[in-house]
């Protein structure tokens, strides 16, 4: 949008356009791109590491301080970080019953089942703890990828284990 270097994007299901530029915050555009604005109420942390927009179009926003979300459209954001080991959030997915899942830089897989209101750290069977993403399998296997330690994935939602993920 302003020529630096962009981060992070995502579309909601109205086609509205998110862009996180790195360091200097949000920007969004409702008309595929031609004009941007400025979506930062609220936000703390310009450090965008990735952005996630749901099936109900609620935007959330994984950052080096926190977890933040937007349930209007980006018009304001609000930290969703209780619970939470560490502030260094590098992605958050939603399972299909509304869970949310959230990897970090070094406490691994967080997992909230009240919209993330609270937070409850979920590693059992997995030893390396830098997520680098976390994807969902059509049959409902959390599947979560570490900075240089493999790809583990989970077939009971991440509550009880987390196995290798031998390709």
């Amino acid at each position: 949008p302003d020529g630096s270097a962009q981060q992070v994007s995502a579309v909601d299901s109205t086609d509205i356009l998110y862009v996180g530029l790195w360091g200097k915050g949000l920007k969004k555009s409702l008309d595929g791109g031609t004009s941007w604005a400025d979506a930062n109420t609220g936000l703390t942390n310009f450090f965008f590491n990735d952005i996630f927009v749901s099936s109900d179009n609620k935007v959330y926003i994984s950052t080096m301080g926190g977890i933040f979300l937007s349930t209007n459209q980006g018009g304001s954001w609000s930290a969703l970080n209780n619970g939470l080991g560490i502030l260094n959030v590098t992605c958050v997915r939603q399972y299909k019953t509304g869970m949310l899942i959230a990897g970090t830089y070094g406490q691994g897989i967080y997992i909230s089942t009240n919209g993330g209101t609270l937070w409850t750290q979920s590693n059992t069977g997995l030893p390396y703890r830098a997520i680098s993403s976390i994807g969902i399998s059509k049959v409902g296997y959390i599947v979560a990828s570490t900075y240089g330690g493999g790809v583990y994935q989970s077939h009971d939602r991440g509550r009880r284990n987390f196995a290798f993920f031998l390709f």
